[in-house]
């Protein structure tokens, strides 16, 4: 099942989000308010899933950084490849 999940959040970070929120509550023991998840599905879902990820697996600090830096770089790299072919 965590590997489907991955798979999707993927593709649909936002639906996966959605699904997270809705099925489980993963994001309140990641998060002390709900504010911090809803900013990250508008601007970063990608970096948002990766955190969340990172924390509810007991990573250490250096490999939450590596995983969040690698989902930031594909929330930037997201609309430009939308917009690259204009």
């Amino acid at each position: 099942m965590p590997f489907i999940l991955g798979l999707i959040g993927l593709f649909a970070p936002r639906l996966t989000m959605f699904f997270i929120w809705l099925l489980t509550n993963w994001f309140d023991k990641v998060f002390t308010t709900s504010i911090w998840p809803f900013l990250g599905w508008i601007f970063l879902p990608f970096t948002t899933l990766a955190y969340l990820f990172c924390h509810l697996a007991g990573f250490g600090e250096i490999a939450t950084l590596i995983f969040v830096i690698f989902g930031f770089a594909l929330d930037c790299s997201s609309p430009v490849a939308i917009h690259s072919n204009d």
